[in-house]
Parts: C-alpha cells; structure tokens; sequence
C-alpha cells in the first residue's frame, strides 16, 4: 500500500497547518514507496521548523494540524509515518513547549469567569446565586443538608 497522504478538500485546508502540508507533499513527492518513506531527515527538518514556533501560539495550530494528520495517516495506510508524527508531538521540548503557552491561561480564564458573573449580575439585576459549601466548611444560610431531606430507605 502506498503511503499516499488523504484528500483534504478546500474548506479542510483553511484549517490545516503549513507544515502539515509540507509532510502530505513530502508523501506525495515519494508516492509509490514504502510506509517509510518519511525519512529521519525529514523528521529533523520538521523539528526545527517547529522549534521555531516555541513561544509563539503558532505552535499549537502546528501540532494540532500535525496530529490530525497523523490519526489520519495511521488509518490511511501509512502508520510508520504516523508513529514518526506521534514520536515528534511527543517529545518533550514540544510538550514543554506547549506547557509555558498555557501559563497564564488559568489567570485569563479566572478574569473571564468574574467578568462574565459581573455582567450577568448588571444583566439581571440580581446577584449570582452562592455555591454550596465545600466538605468541611460552614453552609450558606436557608440551605439544606442531603441528610435534611430523609429520602426513604430502599429494602
């Protein structure tokens, strides 16, 4: 079986990564050939160009493409170029990569949580209603306990 990449149509492309497709030309310069066709070259060259995108949010679009391709490879017929794929998504200066990107990120999602009560409070005129209590803490006022509702026992 030829390790041909698989047809992307126009709309998909818009949503695929650059290096993405240079791997689907590299596939498709080499059509005809063995699995193995991408080449520990080619994996290097691949590396770099991604190392190039640490500290830039390019880089999740990167391997995120790269691992669509990938899952698509490994069910197209070219598994060694999908686990070369894998292996490379997984290295860990990627994976570091990757990490120092979503620092920060709980802080931005924390400040969008308490924006986005605000605005609903000024919305409805009303406050947001309290959570309940965590396990050892003291309840809110007017809650009730699981206890307090005495469900009925099963026989």
């Amino acid at each position: 079986m030829s390790a041909t990449a698989p047809e992307i149509t126009e709309a998909q492309l818009a949503t695929v990564h650059p290096f993405a497709m240079w791997v689907v030309d590299q596939l498709d310069l080499r059509e005809g050939a063995a699995d193995d066709v991408f080449t520990d070259e080619d994996t290097q060259e691949l590396a770099a160009g991604l190392e190039a995108l640490f500290g830039d949010e390019e880089l999740r679009f990167a391997v995120v493409s790269l691992l669509n391709l990938a899952a698509s490879l490994e069910t197209n017929g070219a598994p060694k170029t999908a686990r070369r794929l894998y292996e490379l998504m997984e290295r860990e200066e990627v994976l570091e990569a990757l990490r120092q990107l979503n620092v920060g990120r709980d802080d931005e999602a924390e400040r969008d949580r308490v924006e986005g009560r605000r605005a609903f409070e000024k919305l409805s005129g009303s406050a947001a209603k309290p959570k309940p209590a965590s396990v050892g803490e003291e309840r809110p006022k007017d809650t009730v306990t699981l206890d307090g509702l005495q469900f009925p026992r099963r026989m």
